[in-house]
């Protein structure tokens, strides 16, 4: 991706009223969006972020005043899914209604993260790769692209594990990890942001946001690797 595409994406947040959604939205989210815009059924230049609330039953979260729909996308679509605002979406048996858009550009930070990243990882077609080798994968990715960037995987708050998390789509469970990048440039940052990395962007899979400051469980350094220029040392 050259400077020009993706200095040219940005975040484009609807807030929304609702009341409760699914914990796990990301593919019936995708299904609503499609249905009222039929040109994102195939857009692999949109990235939908997971709408944030709290937990108010299993499977269920409860929105506030801060939820809101994210859209990742090139400032030049923004039109094909600005019938949004206004729009009633009903996801899963909830509805949520969008409000007026506001845009936000992408800011550099030296360090990202991504709730979860999906990879395809050969040798574990039908499982979970293991974390060594889920880390290799990613960085495998980011040296195509360019990018030189420490890789973590997050750890689960309170629990000596990795922050291991799924995606349904349709019938299918996908699993991934939870990623964390540091020591990224500010160039860096803004590709991987704009780019992703791994697949299923549009439920919420692979999108890179800001981190300021980073809890103490959050990272194992014991599955670090270094990408692009060190990955193989």
């Amino acid at each position: 991706m050259n400077n020009s595409l993706h200095q040219s994406v940005i975040d484009l947040s609807f807030p929304i009223t609702g009341r409760l959604l699914p914990s796990d939205h990301s593919y019936k989210l995708f299904g609503s969006i499609s249905r009222l815009i039929p040109e994102t059924h195939e857009a692999s230049w949109l990235g939908i972020h997971s709408i944030k609330g709290r937990i108010f039953a299993p499977g269920v979260i409860r929105l506030d005043a801060n939820s809101c729909l994210r859209l990742r996308l090139p400032c030049e679509r923004v039109p094909w899914v600005y019938r949004l605002a206004g729009a009633t979406l009903k996801v899963g048996n909830f509805p949520i209604r969008c409000g007026i858009p506001q845009l936000f550009p992408l800011r550099p930070s030296n360090i990202l993260r991504s709730r979860l990243v999906v990879i395809k990882v050969k040798g574990f077609e039908h499982t979970t790769a293991d974390p060594d080798s889920f880390c290799a994968a990613v960085s495998r990715q980011l040296e195509v692209m360019g990018v030189s960037a420490d890789v973590n995987l997050e750890r689960v708050d309170g629990a000596d594990s990795y922050a291991r998390r799924i995606v349904r789509v349709g019938g299918s469970v996908i699993p991934g990890f939870g990623v964390i990048l540091r020591n990224l440039t500010d160039e860096d940052s803004l590709r991987v942001q704009a780019q992703g990395l791994g697949g299923r962007r549009r439920m919420g899979c692979g999108l890179f946001v800001p981190v300021t400051q980073l809890e103490p469980h959050q990272v194992q350094l014991g599955h670090s690797l270094v990408a692009a220029a060190n990955v193989d040392e």
